[in-house]
């Protein structure tokens, strides 16, 4: 009986520490980048329309996000004296795990200034972040509950 006890107050402790994890992490990315012409001199400052989508390839390739949004999700950025902008993607259409659901996926991001014609960037390869550890730890977590739970037995 004392074994049992034992066992399920780790299993209430392991799951309380899981749940916390899985909660903390966002479903939003930081994206960061200068926008340069031809020659890396630096684009005028000011509001650009920013237009971000998600690939399953580098090109072609199936859009996976944002569902339904033909565009993309669209931000109005401001850009720097360097051309230097900074978004959160995710913020108008929240991420999911779906859409890494497979280790390989593609950022594609579209710029408007309002006087030019739009610029498609080559798509760049979403790669693990330092949350991406906290999503490994809450799997080693459920290893570890189903564990506990197979070691209660009765």
């Amino acid at each position: 009986m004392k074994a049992r006890v034992g066992i399920l107050v780790y299993v209430i402790l392991v799951l309380g520490v899981c749940t916390s994890l899985n909660a903390a992490v966002p479903g939003q990315i930081n994206v960061q980048g200068r926008l340069t012409d031809s020659g890396g001199i630096p684009l005028a400052p000011g509001s650009k329309t920013f237009s971000f989508k998600i690939y399953t390839d580098s090109t072609g390739g199936i859009a996976i996000w944002p569902q339904g949004a033909i565009a993309g999700e669209e931000q109005t950025l401001t850009t720097g004296q360097n051309g230097l902008w900074t978004a959160l993607i995710g913020a108008l259409y929240p991420l999911s795990s779906g859409v890494f659901a497979d280790s390989v996926r593609w950022l594609e991001i579209t710029v408007q200034d309002g006087a030019n014609p739009s610029v498609t960037m080559p798509r760049v390869r979403l790669v693990t972040g330092p949350l991406y550890v906290g999503l490994r730890v809450w799997g080693r977590c459920e290893m570890v509950i189903r564990t506990g739970v197979t070691l209660s037995g009765p």
